[in-house]
């Protein structure tokens, strides 16, 4: 979550409701000007406005709510989950963001963690696992233009033995290493060398470095 604040927020909520803050934390909360309801957030940029819809205690957002974050007159996030003391607790979330970009799944410390589908602006979907912010474990990409891919990950890229379904309907099965395939077997049991191979790779570049 990219919550953002403003540096005018009051040094009594500070002190008073907050006594473990920092005093350069100031400009990592934001208040909604129409609620009064302040939010916390590590990547504060100066000028964002939020929204919260959810409830507010002691003028910090607490329970389920939505923030909705504006750089200008343009909406840049949209964040879903559960707060308290303005904090947004670990759990399910729904984080939209960018031209497109959706993730529904779990979140800890402020990252993807655990089971979690993520959709970027190209129409590409994973659902798979995430440990701290990045692709592990297995997981499913299905391309919009119908390729998939289903098998190992390790950080955002494919790992371990994993299967490539091709929009042709031929199916490799294979072992990959960083993304790239390093043997396989096509699915009409001829041998293919990695060399010919190389143009039909599931990309994972389209999902690397997204964390939350």
């Amino acid at each position: 979550m990219r919550l953002v604040a403003r540096a005018a927020l009051a040094g009594a909520l500070l002190t008073c409701v907050l006594p473990e803050a920092r005093a350069d934390d100031e400009t990592r909360w934001l208040i909604d000007p129409y609620t009064h309801c302040a939010l916390f957030d590590a990547n504060a940029r100066p000028g964002d406005t939020v929204g919260w819809s959810g409830d507010c205690q002691a003028g910090l957002a607490a329970g389920e709510g939505t923030a909705t974050f504006m750089r200008g007159d343009k909406q840049f996030e949209s964040f879903t989950g559960a707060f308290a003391k303005g904090m947004a607790l670990d759990g399910p979330v729904t984080v939209s963001w960018g031209d497109g970009w959706r993730y529904d799944g779990n979140e800890v410390g402020g990252q993807f963690s655990g089971s979690g589908v993520l959709i970027n602006a190209a129409k590409d979907r994973f659902e798979g696992f995430w440990v701290a912010g990045k692709m592990n474990g297995q997981g499913i990409l299905v391309r919009a233009n119908g390729e998939r891919y289903d098998g190992a990950w390790k950080d955002d890229l494919p790992n371990g033995p994993g299967t490539l379904t091709r929009t042709d309907g031929s199916v490799v099965n294979g072992v990959f290493r960083d993304g790239e395939l390093m043997d396989a077997t096509l699915d009409r049991a001829e041998r293919a060398k990695k060399n010919d191979a190389d143009n039909n790779l599931p990309e994972a570049c389209s999902f690397a470095g997204v964390s939350g």
